[in-house]
């Protein structure tokens, strides 16, 4: 939705800064223990270090603090939606 606007909150949606990148493997493992609780798991390991989440062509967070991100791969020359992930609170 435009402007980051989830039901009646509004959530920045900004590039990440090297200050986000810390947050992020916090956020993926909040996401991950939501698929686990409904019977999706074991899932395939994600960007967790804030070293390879740094490497990402492209990563936009959601809030601040974050509650959210989505990083971006080049593949085949195009864009690529890699990951996303968010807190439950966004939900």
């Amino acid at each position: 939705m435009p402007g980051g606007r989830v039901g009646r909150v509004t959530h920045p949606v900004r590039p990440a800064g090297p200050e986000d990148l810390t947050a992020l493997p916090a956020v993926e493992a909040a996401t991950d223990e939501v698929f686990a609780e409904v019977g999706i798991s074991p899932l395939p390991p994600g960007a967790a270090d804030v070293e390879e989440l740094g490497r990402a062509a492209y990563v936009v967070v959601v809030g601040e603090p974050v509650v959210g991100f989505a990083r971006v791969e080049v593949v085949d020359d195009e864009a690529h939606l890699e990951q996303l992930a968010s807190r439950r609170s966004l939900r």
